[in-house]
């Protein structure tokens, strides 16, 4: 599964569901807002929809560095969008350094579909570990 068409499928969720949740509020917010309200509904459809991204994730065999990278990383951007980024630690350098250029590119830029090439060059050598014939 191409990264790319990760983060669409992503961005498809949020749409679907934040549009849902703005029309219940007769008020159209912002994207940033809304995917940074601290209202308690606006924090629970985030979550189910990061629950359900995660299940798809696992279904479509993504790495699962990239997983808990992703989840972790929108979770604590929504919680706290200006405080501290996830610590990377105790990883191989490539993949040390495809995560450190996502967290300088920003979890609102990947909600606005920037993302890191560099993910699919892990994705594709997690592939071929699992001996599938798919891309990253």
């Amino acid at each position: 599964m191409k990264i790319d068409v990760m983060v669409a499928g992503l961005l498809k969720s949020l749409e679907l569901g934040f549009a849902s949740f703005v029309v219940s509020r007769r008020n159209v917010k912002g994207l940033l807002h809304i995917l940074t309200c601290k209202e308690q509904s606006a924090s629970d459809l985030f979550d189910s929809l990061l629950d359900t991204l995660e299940g798809w994730l696992t279904d479509v065999h993504t790495n699962p560095l990239l997983t808990t990278f992703l989840i972790d990383g929108l979770r604590s951007w929504q919680n706290e969008p200006r405080g501290m980024e996830l610590v990377l630690t105790n990883l191989e350098p490539s993949v040390q350094y495809a995560l450190q250029f996502q967290l300088e590119i920003g979890w609102y830029a990947l909600l606005c579909g920037y993302i890191t090439k560099h993910f699919e060059s892990i994705q594709t050598v997690y592939y071929q570990q699992l001996g599938k014939r798919n891309s990253g």
